[in-house]
């Protein structure tokens, strides 16, 4: 009975743990593209240089 309450309790753990699926690069780089969209604003005058976006 503890055996197996033991191992319940277990797989609900590693259930409940989020996967890093990503680098902080690639979040970073999404964040800044999509939701945030920092470089909207946050460009040169000029407008935007697709080479440099988040220089």
């Amino acid at each position: 009975m503890k055996r197996s309450l033991f191992i319940a309790s277990v797989a609900a753990a590693l259930r409940i743990v989020p996967a890093q699926a990503e680098t902080p690069l690639e979040r970073g780089a999404y964040l800044m593209k999509g939701i945030v969209a920092c470089g909207n604003c946050h460009t040169a005058k000029g407008g935007p240089m697709a080479k440099h976006e988040l220089a």
